[in-house]
């Protein structure tokens, strides 16, 4: 199932008490959220829910049942926009939990013409890019279309995946390509395959005409809070902080299942986790943690 589908998933209370509902795309009917992680802890025995082995929603439902993860709707990291990175008192959850403002940049982009009939040039376009996540736990990468480098890992928090910092193999530079490339243990190129958002590295001898070797980008960064909260300090991060918690492209080294807040009030880094909570403050020289 795709990374789309993730993030579409529309839920509904009001047609059993105390029970969530949403419409299974894979199913092609309405079901329980408990039915959902029901039939994934079973797909993996059972042929008849087959349908269901490796699925990412069911692997998420299954998560939060068990309380391995809190839905994001519980947690401190649901008011803020997963593109910019600010709060927001309303997000579109079908556009992957975007601002209303982003939406409607995007919207303006698609159509090719602002409010005022303009082509918004300033728009940064949404290109793929991948994170690291663990599903069942097995180590894999998801590609996520975004508009900066918050959104990926802010996404795959949300639906509850735990993140990883590796690389689906080892680094080297090709003289010829003049690129780098990624290898397996035995010294063979990797290709980049994708199968609904979900992306597999497979070694060859050769790489055949009309192939590419797999790109080289940087793996996730995951720290520890008081590091993120130093590296913030000195950097700002991807736009300036200000006096309210905002999204950062850094992940937690602890949990693995969340992405660092951080905000400046009176001259000091704040840093928190969305997950765990952990929390670092920095004034220059000196952590309070």
């Amino acid at each position: 199932m795709s990374g789309g589908a993730l993030e579409a998933i529309v839920y509904r209370d009001d047609l059993v008490p105390g029970q969530r509902h949403f419409e299974c795309a894979k199913l092609r009917g309405l079901i329980s959220v408990q039915s959902c992680a029901d039939r994934f802890s079973r797909a993996a025995s059972i042929d008849r829910f087959v349908a269901c082995r490796h699925c990412p929603i069911g692997y998420r439902h299954q998560n939060e049942i068990s309380g391995e993860v809190a839905p994001s709707q519980r947690g401190i990291d649901g008011g803020l926009c997963t593109r910019c990175g600010r709060p927001s008192t309303r997000l579109v959850r079908s556009s992957g939990h975007i601002c209303v403002s982003c939406f409607n940049r995007l919207r303006e982009w698609v159509k090719g013409r602002n409010r005022k009939g303009r082509e918004p040039i300033a728009y940064i376009p949404l290109r793929p890019r991948r994170v690291g996540v663990e599903v069942g736990g097995i180590v894999t990468w998801q590609r996520i279309t975004s508009q900066t480098d918050i959104e990926p890992a802010a996404r795959a928090t949300r639906d509850g995946h735990k993140l990883h910092g590796q690389q689906p193999g080892r680094t080297r530079w090709n003289p010829d390509r003049q690129a780098f490339e990624y290898v397996d243990a035995a010294g063979r190129v990797l290709l980049e395959l994708e199968d609904g958002g979900r992306l597999h590295y497979v070694g060859v001898d050769e790489v055949r005409p009309g192939e590419e070797p797999a790109q080289v980008v940087a793996a996730q960064t995951l720290l520890p809070v008081q590091l993120a909260a130093r590296w913030l300090a000195m950097t700002g991060g991807e736009q300036p902080l200000t006096g309210d918690y905002c999204l950062t492209a850094l992940c937690c080294e602890q949990c693995h299942r969340g992405v660092f807040h951080a905000r400046k009030r009176h001259g000091k880094t704040e840093v928190r986790c969305s997950h765990c909570h952990a929390s670092a403050g920095f004034y220059g020289d000196d952590f309070d943690v």
